[in-house]
């Protein structure tokens, strides 16, 4: 079966300037991985484009003008990324940088402050307008003054291993991303791979957390561990949770480090079209030893002339889902 490419990039109407929407473009290129706070997108357009070639770029596009892409096959298009202008090259060709919904969020400061709280607490106190998805997760307390909302989001990946995204206008955090949806795939029926299987290593999770002792008015600290001694050590710190929420969060990071899985990329048309936090049932002539089911970790989608359509999916854990 012949499959034809096809896309577009509306770029909304805004301030005085009506909608556009673009179908001839040199190359797209999407990145969305749950590891990373922003999804972005790079698209490449020719100098000369029917919709805006009579006016001066610069007051075409600018730099918080909404954007969407749709891709797909035979006019079956779909939303791929939708987000914000970053930053326009009005040079020829013309480059225009684009970050998803996180880009709201990276400029809006707040300030707060919780003797103990939980994830979702706190994403609604700083994030409030969006609607969230997110692990019930105590994270103790918290203090940010005159902090932007995405380093305070930033703080929690690198501070307890929380992972935020958008996916649309829905804000998503915690450890795992799931989105019910699984995919069969045979290896040998897609573009390339470079699949091995991942090295699970040693590991020491140390999960610490300080408490104020009330009536001594000292602090004390608490210690959950959880992994082989001489293991590569993974440090949480966060004040205020008891020896049972550590503990918790100590057995859950070893748990996912230990999970057997795959490492390198998987490179697909566009179609099944892929998601990270999707399932891949995978399937292999002749390496028996991949069959199985992983999320997807990442994926980078691009189209560009003459190459055509691409998803490049990093695989993460295996799961018995």
């Amino acid at each position: 079966m012949t499959y034809a490419m096809s896309g577009e990039i509306e770029f909304p109407a805004v301030r005085d300037r009506q909608k556009i929407t673009i179908r001839r473009f040199s190359s797209v290129k999407i990145d969305s991985n749950r590891k990373n706070l922003t999804d972005t997108a790079t698209i490449v357009l020719p100098r000369r484009v029917k919709d805006f070639d009579r006016f001066d770029i610069k007051n075409v596009f600018q730099t918080g003008d909404p954007v969407i892409i749709r891709l797909g096959y035979d006019g079956e298009l779909h939303t791929e990324f939708e987000g914000y202008i970053a930053q326009v090259s009005t040079y020829v060709p013309v480059v225009i940088d684009c970050e998803d919904e996180m880009f709201q969020l990276k400029r809006k400061t707040v300030s707060i402050s919780r003797a103990s709280c939980s994830l979702k607490e706190l994403l609604k106190a700083v994030a409030g307008e969006y609607p969230i998805e997110c692990d019930e997760i105590p994270i103790g307390s918290v203090r940010y003054a005159n902090k932007l909302v995405s380093e305070i989001l930033d703080d929690l990946k690198e501070k307890m291993k929380l992972y935020s995204y958008f996916r649309g206008k829905t804000l998503f955090s915690g450890r795992a991303s799931n989105t019910g949806t699984r995919i069969a795939v045979v290896v040998e029926k897609q573009a390339s791979d470079s699949l091995k299987d991942k090295n699970v290593e040693k590991v020491m999770v140390r999960v610490e957390s300080l408490q104020w002792v009330k009536k001594k008015g000292q602090k004390r600290k608490l210690i959950a561990m959880k992994g082989e001694k001489s293991g590569q050590v993974i440090t949480i710190k966060q004040p205020n949770l008891t020896q049972i929420e550590i503990e918790r969060i100590a057995n859950d990071l070893y748990t996912k480090a230990k999970q057997p899985g795959l490492d390198g990329e998987l490179t697909l048309f566009g179609v099944p079209r892929l998601e990270h936090g999707m399932i891949v049932d995978l399937s292999s002539y002749l390496y028996e030893e991949r069959n199985g089911s992983y999320y997807i970790d990442s994926v980078v989608k691009s189209v560009e002339i003459g190459q055509g359509y691409r998803q490049v999916a990093k695989l993460g854990n295996k799961t018995t889902m």
